[in-house]
């Protein structure tokens, strides 16, 4: 745990017993609403959409909300590389077995069958379920027809559609928008307003075309329907004519009857590219959703769920081929990888480099300056030394007792977000290059303000005193 992680009011999510590197988890919080440490568990598996991007960054904000959360996807069996082009490959889904909510975003997958049963077994239980994007149409078996499960191919007969047809409520029908020039606008539904998934849900734009929907089941509560837009920006304008006449659902919810006469929460939108997920509005609605589904609504306050970013968001634009290659699922846990990669580099080279040169230097005050206004350190003593003239003056105090060099041995930066991040590592300080006065570990928080790295917070905590 970094030790300056609350002082510096960051979220550090801490990893589940279940790590693995086949796939990403994030420890549940028994104590903290709505989640109460109950099993979230993403699996993604598209090769358009980029869901591999986007459903780490959903599950880790539902970690956020108390969720255990466990993201799949697929990948090479040899070197465990994500490749949403492995269309048989999904390590990690025995985990299914314990979640307490389901989330698909999967497009023609064809699983081996003791793979699969893990999520029948979920569905037939009757557990409740969310599917996004190319999850109308998540399977396809055209290699292993004789599978038990080859019925739940997308244009399957028996049932009609599938998987989506029966358990969502739609499967592929067409895109009805045109894919890649025209754009989506969500719009809550007349008459769903009050819906507990669409508190805080007014403004949802995504990138990605309307899908056809030709009629949902009975059971089905519109959330939001599409407005086909006439281009790419938030700001185009609805197709004129029949596109939007009627306009098509893109989000809803059903409370799917049972067998037994129970009902399951299903959730479904058919909007869900990464770069949609840049919408706040659509992650509130995904986060309001999954916590409905979870029979929590009671939870939600009347603004929504947090949905603030958590970590460096920089999605791929979604296309067939267009898939980051290189990266396994632990380089997605702080974020983009591309992102936080350029922001680890950028806090080495701009924030530590320049504050060693001013240390070096032996100028407080431009020491002092590469501290935040308000900045805090945490001495020996555990006395807090807040703003930049109380750090000036501690400063020159070390300074006056011989200190003339520092060197810092960098062990790990974490990306919190765009703006911050927390640096941990090793220290040593004393008046000449023969003598150490003190070592110990040291922790850093970093802050971009007006485009410079700055320390926010300093914890030094010494392990001895001694020379050498």
């Amino acid at each position: 745990m970094f030790i300056d992680t609350l002082m510096a009011g960051l979220l550090v999510l801490p990893m589940a017993t279940e790590q693995d590197p086949r796939w990403l988890a994030w420890a549940g919080d028994p104590e903290l609403g709505p989640g109460y440490g109950r099993r979230i568990v993403l699996v993604s598996g598209d090769e358009e959409y980029r869901s591999e991007e986007a459903l780490p960054m959903l599950g880790r904000m539902l970690a956020r909300h108390g969720y255990e959360t466990i993201v799949l996807f697929s990948q090479d069996p040899e070197t465990g590389e994500i490749d949403p082009e492995q269309l048989s490959h999904i390590p990690g889904l025995h985990l299914v077995d314990d979640a307490d909510v389901l989330v698909l975003q999967l497009r023609f997958r064809e699983l081996p069958d003791d793979d699969m049963k893990h999520i029948v077994d979920h569905v037939e239980a009757g557990k409740p379920i969310v599917g996004i994007r190319t999850s109308t149409h998540a399977f396809n078996y055209i290699e292993a027809t004789d599978s038990p499960y080859a019925n739940w191919t997308w244009n399957s007969q028996d049932p009609p559609g599938g998987f989506g047809g029966h358990i969502l409520g739609e499967t592929w029908v067409n895109h009805h928008g045109h894919h890649g020039t025209e754009a989506t606008r969500g719009i809550p539904h007349d008459g769903s307003e009050a819906h507990p998934v669409l508190r805080g849900v007014t403004d949802v734009f995504g990138p990605t075309d309307v899908y056809g929907i030709r009629k949902l089941p009975s059971d089905s509560t519109i959330l939001l329907d599409g407005a086909v837009l006439a281009g790419m920006t938030p700001d185009a304008p609805p197709v004129a004519g029949p596109k939007n006449d009627p306009m098509h659902p893109v989000a809803w919810v059903r409370e799917r009857p049972l067998p037994d006469g129970g009902t399951q929460r299903v959730l479904a939108t058919t909007m869900g590219t990464a770069a949609d997920f840049s919408s706040r509005d659509l992650r509130r609605l995904l986060l309001n959703g999954v916590t409905w589904c979870a029979g929590s609504e009671h939870e939600i306050p009347e603004e929504g769920l947090d949905a603030t970013m958590l970590a460096p968001w920089a999605p791929t634009p979604f296309g067939f081929g267009t898939h980051r290659r290189g990266n396994v699922p632990g380089d997605h846990r702080d974020g983009s990888p591309w992102a936080t990669r350029d922001i680890v580099d950028s806090v080495r080279t701009q924030g530590r480099a320049e504050y060693m040169r001013r240390f070096e230097s032996g100028n407080v005050d431009r020491i002092a300056d590469a501290y935040a206004a308000d900045a805090v350190v945490l001495p020996e003593d555990g006395v807090p030394i807040q703003g930049r003239d109380r750090i000036r003056a501690m400063l020159q105090s070390r300074f006056d007792e011989g200190v003339t060099w520092m060197d810092l041995e960098p062990q790990d930066i974490h990306v919190v977000n765009d703006d911050g991040a927390i640096e941990t590592g090793r220290y040593r300080i004393g008046p000449h290059d023969s003598k150490i006065l003190e070592h110990g570990s040291y922790a850093l928080t970093w802050r971009r303000i007006d485009g410079r790295w700055m320390i926010q917070h300093k914890v030094f905590l010494s392990s001895a005193n001694h020379e050498e």
